[in-house]
């Protein structure tokens, strides 16, 4: 009872401190280890297991649980906290071996790989929560662990700050443009500023076109960095639309002048390919980066299309940006196709012998629409 007691006395006071690390050394218990983890629930990067051995006789202040902390704060006790500890190690279980093993299996990995990297035998092991993931009857579960046990928070800023430095460049993709007469077929990527908040930003298809436009330099001001790739129309009617898809994605990414670790993509097509993309079923209305990305792309080709309207005036490009309607459709019947036209694709056949030839193409896309 009375170690209960002084628990939930930490627990109220402004700090964690090594109340349940003495109740374990008072048992016997020699070596105890905090352990905590990060990034459990993230879509891209490892998850991370991080285990501090904590001093008995030097203090340390300012240690909270890392979610409690801004980044800068997390970094500057990173290296105050592997200085005091007498032992820390972090281990991994990388996105492929979360895929693999699932997510539970990946996190006792992940703490063998730390306990392990310790190099020496721990006796008792703290943990955050209810869950022992360490097993083997030496784990000590805590409610909220991070918030009384000094140990445990020391190891979840050493694991969060680990993971940080070391997590994978993620980019969010969106494309559009897959299914108009004429014009680009856009992507583009945005890679997600960590630390800056945005807010506002939807699925383009959301906005109008005043919302994307004021959105547009608000995200490429607060984006790590961003790009657009293009496929012309030309190259949809040589490749088709698939491999133009393709295309412009590889040029999108290349554009953003980083290597991308892991790539954010809307629906269940994986066009980007190499193993590192994730695609989510409406990820525009979930994943910020995906979201933004699909108003940078938007607002990029329909200015595009607005020249073209400017260049072609009587199409309504600058309205329909490139799609089919009635003002499109009869354009095309009295006046045939322009150089933005995708003119392998099967309207061609209805139009009269005036305006761009048609293209011929094996595999031209089925009439759409």
């Amino acid at each position: 009872m009375a170690g209960r007691n002084r628990m939930r006395a930490a627990l109220r006071g402004k700090a964690p401190g090594l109340v349940a690390e003495r109740q374990m050394w008072e048992a016997g218990h020699a070596v105890v280890a905090g352990m905590d983890e990060v990034g459990k629930g993230a879509w891209a990067g490892p998850l991370t297991v991080a285990a501090v051995v904590p001093a008995r006789t030097r203090r340390i202040t300012g240690v909270r649980d890392s979610k409690m902390l801004t980044e800068p704060e997390r970094e500057a006790l990173y290296d105050r906290i592997t200085g005091w500890a007498e032992a820390w190690a972090v281990g991994h279980a990388s996105n492929n071996e979360c895929d693999d093993l699932g997510m539970s299996e990946a996190q006792r990995l992940a703490a063998r790989r730390a306990l392990n990297g310790l190099g020496r035998e721990v006796d008792r092991v703290l943990l955050d929560g209810r869950w022992d993931f360490v097993g083997g009857g030496r784990a000590r579960t805590i409610v909220r662990g991070d918030a009384i046990s000094l140990s445990i928070a020391a190891a979840s800023v050493v694991a969060k700050v680990t993971r940080d430095r070391i997590h994978a460049v993620v980019a969010g993709m969106d494309e559009v443009g897959k299914g108009a007469w004429a014009g680009p077929l856009t992507v583009a990527a945005v890679v997600p500023a960590r630390t800056r908040r945005i807010t506002g930003v939807r699925d383009s298809k959301m906005l109008t076109e005043p919302e994307r436009e004021a959105l547009y330099d608000r995200i490429t001001g607060w984006a790590e960095a961003w790009a657009v790739g293009h496929a012309s129309n030309n190259e949809c009617d040589d490749l088709g639309m698939s491999e133009a898809q393709r295309l412009a994605a590889r040029r999108a990414l290349n554009g953003l002048g980083r290597e991308v670790d892991r790539v954010l993509l809307d629906g269940r097509w994986d066009f980007v390919g190499g193993g590192r993309a994730r695609t989510i079923v409406r990820g525009d209305a979930i994943s910020l980066s995906i979201a933004a990305a699909s108003v940078v792309a938007k607002v990029t080709r329909d200015r595009i299309l607005r020249e073209a309207d400017r260049r072609f005036p009587g199409f309504g490009f600058a309205a329909s940006k490139g799609y089919p309607s009635p003002v499109h459709r009869a354009a095309l019947r009295e006046r045939g196709a322009t150089t933005y036209h995708r003119r392998s694709w099967s309207f061609m056949a209805d139009l009269p012998p005036v305006g761009e030839p048609p293209r011929s193409r094996a595999d031209a896309p089925a009439r759409l629409f």
